[in-house]
C-alpha cells in the first residue's frame, strides 16, 4: 500500500467516525470541507510524526517549572 493510499484509507476512517457521531447536522458541501480539513491538518501532522525516527533509549523532554517560592 502506497503512502497516498494508507493517507487517503486514515483519511476514510476519521471520516466515518466523524459521520457516525455528525452525519444527520452537516450537508455533503460541508463533509468536503471537513475532508480537506482532515487531509490537510490531520494527515500532514501525523506524515511529519512519522518522518522522525526515535530510538529506543530515546526519552521524552521533562516538563521543566521553576520553582518561584509560592505554590
Amino acid at each position: 500500500m502506497s503512502d497516498a493510499e494508507t493517507d487517503e484509507a486514515e483519511i476514510d476512517l476519521r471520516l466515518a467516525m466523524l459521520k457516525h457521531w455528525y452525519g444527520d447536522l452537516l450537508t455533503e458541501d460541508q463533509w468536503t470541507e471537513i475532508r480537506e480539513g482532515v487531509r490537510e491538518e490531520l494527515v500532514e501532522v501525523a506524515d511529519a510524526l512519522r518522518a522522525v525516527e526515535l530510538g529506543f533509549d530515546d526519552e521524552p523532554f521533562p516538563l521543566f517549572t521553576p520553582y518561584r517560592g509560592e505554590d
